[in-house]
């Protein structure tokens, strides 16, 4: 595509950021996405470009939004973190101090911190997931109070797709009444004036981009039906084949059902990218921005994904770089955290650089992690705030 394709503003600090956007619809298969970087509040860079969908006519808009899947985790992440800064909620307590019917039968504690971090021993439901089940979290919720976990809590690590989202949700409304849907509108994007949605009303339809599965890759090896990457795999089903369906869009689904784009993403992630303030407004503590921050779950090979993984308290920290094949995991800073989404989208907070960033794009990717896409536009971003290097597996550089 030529450079024409691709509009919107970029600091000249950034052009190397925007040669890569570029490059990624000249060269990396790249449909419609875009792209946003924010340093010290002030949006530095806010790019996009290409189209909604396969159709030439079809232009991606300013204010185009589309399905960002697993990056709508960090948005359920900072109600959670919102409500523990406020004191409504205990990390260290047991969940079952707010869900009382949850696990009731074990006999040890199970803290509201390993719900986050992806060691709760619930990463997937054994019998089947519908599309009804994924429209009524009230049930998906009374089901995972009563399955058999996977492992003791606190002694295993493997990413909770769905179940994350569903398990966030009941605590949210517990504590408030709410579901997290209705909790992140009235108390982060409001305020924020976040162009960013868990249930897309039916009004918001005309700008959402069409969601592109990538074209069939070479046969996976058969993975063991009880295996709890196969039974991921099985309990999104219902999801993935309704993706464009106004049920499924309209549906709260705190796991991977959230729309928006680079620009409302980035911005949802501003106040955190600096101790938890922004536009004269304190949203929520440093300390608890430095707890956003704090690793406190990684492994080697994730038993959902089969590739490392690193969680803070429902946050995702950089992922594997250094010590696997491109496309199967991606760097960001040391103290940066937020999350990717399936298909390559990203959005998280660099407290070290000030700086929020977000991509998103409706050409989804086959790999576990981001692809060459995202990581060329977080390496750009990096460098340009002058940051040395990621060969550690995050990019390390001077703090501002």
């Amino acid at each position: 595509m030529t450079d024409s394709v691709v509009q919107g503003t970029c600091s000249p600090l950034f052009a190397q950021l925007k040669s890569e956007f570029e490059k990624n619809f000249a060269a990396r298969g790249e449909v419609g996405a875009s792209v946003c970087a924010i340093v010290d509040g002030d949006i530095v860079v806010d790019l996009y470009g290409g189209t909604l969908d396969t159709a030439p006519a079809s232009a991606w808009q300013r204010n185009t939004i589309t399905r960002v899947f697993s990056c709508t985790k960090g948005a359920v992440a900072f109600c959670l973190h919102l409500l523990a800064d406020r004191g409504a909620l205990d990390f260290n307590a047991d969940v079952r101090k707010y869900w009382p019917e949850f696990q009731k039968h074990y006999q040890q504690t199970i803290p509201v911190w390993m719900l986050l971090n992806h060691q709760a021993g619930l990463p997937a439901l054994r019998s089947p997931v519908t599309k009804n089940d994924l429209f009524d979290s009230a049930t998906l919720a009374s089901r995972l109070s009563t399955e058999s976990l996977f492992w003791e809590p606190g002694t295993s690590l493997a990413y909770h797709a769905l179940t994350f989202g569903v398990l966030a949700n009941e605590l949210v409304h517990r504590v408030t009444g709410l579901s997290v849907g209705e909790f992140f509108r009235r108390e982060i994007a409001a305020p924020l004036d976040l162009d960013f949605w868990i249930g897309l009303p039916a009004s918001e339809d005309r700008r959402v981009a069409k969601t592109l599965f990538p074209a069939a890759s070479t046969p996976q090896k058969t993975l063991a039906a009880d295996s709890i990457a196969a039974l991921t795999k099985a309990n999104l089903g219902a999801f993935l084949g309704s993706l464009d369906e106004r049920e499924t869009r309209a549906a709260e689904i705190p796991a991977g059902g959230g729309f928006g784009n680079a620009r409302s993403l980035a911005a949802m992630y501003a106040p955190l990218s600096m101790e938890g303030s922004h536009a004269g407004r304190q949203f929520i503590s440093p300390d608890a921005v430095a707890r956003m921050a704090q690793t406190t779950a990684a492994t080697g090979k994730d038993q959902t994904l089969g590739i490392p993984t690193a969680f803070s308290l429902g946050f995702a920290k950089s992922w594997g770089v250094g010590r696997m094949p491109p496309g199967c995991g991606y760097a960001i800073g040391s103290r940066a955290f937020g999350h990717p989404g399936m298909g390559g989208s990203i959005g998280f907070a660099d407290p070290s650089a000030r700086l929020a960033f977000a991509y998103t794009m409706n050409q989804m990717n086959s790999s576990p992690s981001l692809d060459e896409r995202a990581q060329s536009l977080i390496d750009a971003a990096y460098n340009a705030l002058g940051f040395s290097h990621r060969n550690t597996g995050a990019w390390t550089g001077p703090a501002r």
